[in-house]
């Protein structure tokens, strides 16, 4: 029976989890909904994820609901510049040209996109074989946008 195992960025989510439930309070609870969500896809086996539906579609839903909350926090940090209204691929893009994430991690994102963004229609091996990555970066990511947001807040 084989398992996917998850690793958290534990270190850093504790550095970081005071200050921005503090700020984000709301934010931080939906995307740790979404993320538990897909962490119990990670639980099971390919067959099983395939054959249990709820468990298929609630999985699914964290995926797109990961995706969404992520672009919601991203746009929020750009919210006073035209970059706003760019596509979420290119707005990933700017966060590595800013230097918020770094370049590996940007390629890792735009990659996902397609298939965060398409979780209802994406085949079942696709989805099941990305859930640890799509996990990780976008954890990432949104770690080091709650980063940036805890330390603009303070700057004001």
């Amino acid at each position: 029976m084989t398992r996917l195992v998850c690793c958290h960025h534990l270190t850093s989510l504790l550095a970081t989890y005071e200050i921005s439930i503090n700020i984000h309070g709301l934010e931080i609870y939906v995307f740790w909904v979404n993320y538990r969500a897909i962490e119990a896809g990670t639980e099971v086996t390919l067959d099983e994820f395939i054959n249990d539906l709820i468990l298929n579609a609630k999985v699914r839903a964290g995926v797109r609901g990961l995706y969404e909350e992520l672009i919601t926090v991203i746009k929020g940090l750009f919210k006073d510049s035209d970059i706003v209204t760019a596509s979420d691929s290119q707005l990933i893009w700017q966060l590595g040209q800013m230097g918020y994430i770094k370049a590996e991690l940007v390629q890792e994102l735009v990659d996902l996109l397609p298939i965060m963004q398409n979780a209802e229609k994406v085949e079942d091996e696709t989805i099941y074989s990305n859930l640890v990555r799509i996990m990780e970066d976008v954890e990432e990511c949104y770690i080091s946008i709650t980063v940036l947001k805890g330390q603009s807040m303070g700057d004001k």
